[in-house]
């Protein structure tokens, strides 16, 4: 496994650039009395390699940066956050701690408009397996406002002669990084889920995990299996996930996947993973605790969605050329091409009553105030700008929309489990995305779309799928030299 080396100290404080990572995560959460900067915090080991005594711990928090006050200073906003952090053992002794400064800025107030943004960061620290107490303390220079948050926490004894498995690291984000950034693992960046709450409409739960002493040799079998499932809060089996069975790379190898929480009530849950080493047998789990905000229905019901209206001005009411331009291309990929037709042939009054009349065609059910599949459109679309947009210039339109992967999203919505391969010796990065509720479109068996970053930039193409009318390579297997996976 690849591991960063230890700068000084027990604990590392890792910060990047001036500011920890922003991601956008919707729906909005509000602050609470006890808790106003919504700090949450996740911790997740695995082996370390220089001393199998002890334990790799990361830890992870988030902030809501729209409970930040920040202030004018060099024509940007910025905010200041005094953070600290301890870690004491059973008997109530330190183990260690560390403070730090962080700063995060913005452009402009109107940026801050975007509510529901998270400021995720990370530390690592090596330590004696055991139970401990971390502590994190934050506060906005500014305001004052202090978030405080106190968990046990048990660090795992990993490693020795027999399989194991690292703790499971739950996400909002993976994608390739050649950079090797903080989150870097394997390839991949890996954005942390400290809050593990998971937005049905624009997360997928993602997830990535360690697997160690796999066996291998003349004459055993070369493949592990792995299974993962979802329990209910009450550990009992909820949903299962089909399993797969892979090529070992050596005698440690990565899971990084993911999972779409459509389907899934509003609640907690657990995520399982079973791992079998095929040459002896052997078998491990672990999990996962993690939990799903309401569905989209429930929340419009409720009339917690975010502002349509503000974000998207041109779906009420198309003014100019540019916004006609723009809804045109929002509904390229639901509008028939007689559609398509009939509004590029009327004026702006001519385009904002079509329409009117297109989505009202869609509402799944008129009864309501909100149009459900519309709200569920734009989800889609800003999760495909914000997420596949590459090389966006200052004041440029974001144009994930135009991707493979883009489109793929905004047609069929998250796929129910995503699977990750990252570049090999001669194998290019790749992933699967495997719809469970498409087998009626599908040519045979799953429903699923391969897409290859043949360039190694991270520009995905789609280079074959099961699902009818869409592309088919009869030898895709070829185009990523799969090597190691078994089917």
């Amino acid at each position: 496994m690849n591991r960063k080396a230890w700068l000084k100290g027990l604990i590392v404080v890792v910060l990047f650039g001036i500011s920890a990572y922003e991601f956008a995560l919707f729906p909005e959460a509000f602050a609470e009395e006890e808790n106003p900067l919504g700090l949450q915090v996740d911790v997740a080991g695995f082996l370390n390699p220089s001393d199998t005594g002890k334990t790799y711990l990361e830890i992870y928090y988030s902030l809501r940066r729209q409970h930040l006050c920040f202030k004018e200073k060099e024509g940007s906003y910025t905010a200041e956050m005094q953070a600290s952090l301890f870690l004491f053992t059973e008997a109530g002794d330190i183990v260690d701690q560390i403070s730090w400064t962080n700063i995060t800025l913005v452009p402009s107030l109107e940026a801050l408009k975007d509510r529901g943004y998270l400021i995720i960061d990370q530390l690592a620290a090596v330590v004696e397996p055991g139970e401990y107490t971390l502590e994190v303390k934050v506060e906005d220079r500014l305001s004052e406002s202090l978030s405080s948050l106190t968990k046990k926490i048990v660090v795992p004894r990993i490693g020795g002669l027999s399989l194991s498995l690292s703790d499971i690291e739950l996400g909002y984000l993976v994608e390739p990084d050649t950079a090797r950034g903080v989150f870097y693992k394997n390839g991949y960046r890996v954005m942390p889920a400290p809050p593990g709450e998971f937005d049905p409409v624009r997360n997928l739960i993602y997830f990535y995990a360690e697997i160690y002493g796999l066996k291998s040799g003349m004459g055993l079998d070369s493949t592990y299996t792995v299974a993962y499932s979802v329990l209910s809060e009450e550990g009992k089996p909820y949903k299962d996930f089909s399993s797969r069975t892979y090529g070992k790379p050596g005698g440690t190898a990565v899971i990084m996947s993911g999972i779409n929480p459509v389907g899934l009530p509003s609640g907690g849950y657990f995520l399982r993973l079973e791992v079998i080493d095929n040459a002896t047998g052997e078998a491990v789990t672990g999990q996962k605790r993690f939990s799903v905000t309401e569905s989209i229905d429930r929340l419009a019901a409720r009339g917690v969605v975010w502002d349509l209206d503000e974000r998207h001005p041109e779906a009420i009411s198309i003014d100019n050329e540019k916004e006609a331009k723009l809804v045109r291309n929002q509904i390229l990929y639901l509008a028939s091409k007689r559609e398509l037709k009939t509004y590029d042939q009327l004026n702006l009054t001519g385009k904002t009553n079509f329409m009117k009349t297109f989505w009202e065609a869609k509402d799944p059910d008129p009864s309501t105030a909100l149009n459900e599949f519309k709200i569920q459109h734009y989800a889609r679309w800003d999760y495909a700008n914000e997420r596949f947009s590459r090389f966006k210039g200052e004041g440029e339109e974001p144009e994930g929309w135009k991707t493979d992967r883009g489109r793929v999203f905004i047609i069929y919505g998250p796929p129910d489990e995503v699977e990750r391969f990252p570049s090999d010796l001669g194998t290019k990065p790749w992933e699967r995305w495997n719809y469970f509720g498409l087998q009626d479109q599908a040519q045979e068996g799953m429903a699923y779309f391969i897409f290859v970053d043949e360039d190694g930039f991270g520009s995905y193409r789609l280079i074959h799928s099961s699902v009818k009318g869409e592309i088919q390579t009869y030898n895709w297997e070829s185009r990523v030299r799969m090597g190691n996976i078994v089917r």
